[in-house]
């Protein structure tokens, strides 16, 4: 007859949790609001996007360890990273006599406050003076203000559905971000291409649209992708079969101990 555990015999071993950083679809990114009655100048783009760095973003706040972006999608930003390089531009021809105070807008928590703060540094390197604005979900300024005041905001999306549907929400839904800050002409350009790509049924013809898509954003200069967010878990070292969805969800059906 088999001995039946009991507490006597049965020991805790704290060293037997594993902890994992999961890779999951989504970004953390800046956008730029072309809303605003003044907005940002293309040749401030540039310099910003040159001082927003997703090499040194992440090298120097994660040290490393968080995936870096250059698209919207894991699986896409190694092939984009390869072919993405950051155009030279000359520091010393910013003018100094520019008084333009950009406004980040970022969520009102430890982590954002510290990325914006890296920002803040790293644009004043470039002589571009930027100022923190904070918000939360439940005041007027996320509701009202964010549009009327923010240059740019730093945000991260996250699809609580699978990648593709995901995606298209980013883009249409209305409440987001992405929606409230492009302007008309690059509202009809990405409903087309949108479009085009939902009445698609070949994955190839989709693979060349979100490419398009990517690069429009791109050239129009309304975002600029900065790293993918990984979801950690826990794993006791008994449990086998572990794997996650493209989400980053475990996969229950793959588990065995």
């Amino acid at each position: 007859m088999a001995n039946c555990p009991t507490e006597k015999n049965i020991t805790t071993n704290t060293n037997a949790i594993n902890p994992i950083g999961v890779t999951r679809s989504g970004v953390s990114y800046l956008i730029f609001n072309k809303n605003k009655a003044n907005p940002v100048e293309p040749f401030i783009i540039n310099y910003l996007k040159a001082a927003f760095n997703s090499l040194h973003f992440v090298s120097e706040l994660y040290d490393n360890k968080t995936p870096k972006a250059y698209s919207y999608f894991y699986k896409n930003s190694k092939t984009k990273e390869q072919a993405s390089k950051n155009d030279w531009v000359d520091t010393f021809n910013f003018p100094d006599d520019s008084d333009r105070t950009i406004q980040l807008a970022v969520y009102d928590h430890p982590r954002f406050i510290r990325e914006a703060s890296w920002l803040k540094k790293q644009a004043a390197s470039f002589k571009i003076k930027l100022e923190i604005k904070t918000y939360s979900f439940n005041d007027d300024f996320f509701t009202e203000k964010i549009i009327l005041d923010s240059d740019i905001v730093l945000a991260t999306d996250i699809p609580v559905t699978d990648i593709e549907l995901g995606y298209l929400d980013f883009l249409l839904n209305k409440n987001l971000l992405f929606q409230k800050f492009i302007n008309k002409t690059q509202k009809n350009t990405i409903n087309s291409l949108t479009d085009k790509y939902r009445t698609s049924v070949s994955f190839e013809q989709k693979a060349i649209l979100i490419n398009q898509i990517e690069d429009y954003i791109n050239q129009e200069n309304i975002l600029i992708y900065l790293y993918h967010p990984l979801k950690y878990y826990d794993i006791h070292s008994f449990i086998n079969g572990v794997e996650f969805d493209s989400n980053g969800n475990i996969a229950l059906d793959k588990l065995w101990w």
